[in-house]
């Protein structure tokens, strides 16, 4: 199937319509870096979560402790 891009307006449909063309697009424009932000951010994030959840047991803790006091 061929497309024919007379347009900006066109070019920015093709890529809407067609992921392919988006992704090559995205190669071309993007740095490496960029392209695997998404993944690193979230790999972080769950780092992330993990360790408050263990800041807030070890709050929730000291909690119990102060008040045995």
């Amino acid at each position: 199937m061929a497309i024919l891009i007379e347009t900006t307006d066109d070019f920015l449909q093709a890529l809407r319509e067609n992921e392919e063309f988006l992704a090559a697009a995205r190669r071309e424009i993007y740095t490496q870096d960029l392209i695997t932000l998404p993944n690193e951010f979230r790999d972080y994030t769950q780092k992330a979560d993990a360790r408050m959840e263990e800041v807030h047991r070890d709050v929730s803790d000291l909690q119990i402790s102060v008040s045995d006091l």
